[in-house]
């Protein structure tokens, strides 16, 4: 019981450092070992501005999630954006539910491990129901 009180403590707090987060998804980014931190960030901000349409004064900040993987040329980090109010995170996530830029990117908001899970297990069981709705349908 113990190592599950923290666990959850642990995911409560992880959730509040993230409750102001949102991740956009296959965002480019620049690579190179001749790119400097700092610059990616510069490029990482402009981006928020010019191909989201954010407002700059509704980020704190944005920085990539992981470390660069020479080994995977293709693969873009995430783009984790810091927002400065909840009510901001609720706009450009459409209340949670994700929202897609005109550019085609996703911005969602920034789940805990724990959220991820269980959003998973619900969208199963969604799909498991609606299956078996349409398999009752076809009997009838």
């Amino acid at each position: 019981a113990g190592a599950v009180t923290q666990k959850m403590d642990c995911d409560k707090l992880v959730r509040e450092q993230k409750k102001l987060c949102v991740v956009v998804m296959k965002v480019p980014e620049l690579k190179g070992e001749s790119v400097s931190s700092a610059k990616r960030r510069e490029e990482d901000t402009e981006f928020c501005f010019k191909e989201l349409g954010m407002e700059q004064d509704i980020v704190k900040r944005c920085y990539r999630a992981g470390r660069l993987d020479a080994s995977k040329p293709d693969y873009c980090r995430p783009l984790i954006i810091e927002m400065k109010s909840r009510e901001d995170v609720e706009y450009w996530t459409n209340d949670g539910r994700g929202y897609k830029t005109e550019g085609g990117y996703w911005v969602n908001p920034d789940l805990c491990e724990a959220d991820r899970k269980a959003n998973f297990l619900i969208r199963q069981q969604r799909r498991e129901r609606l299956r078996k709705s349409r398999e009752n349908r076809g009997r009838d």
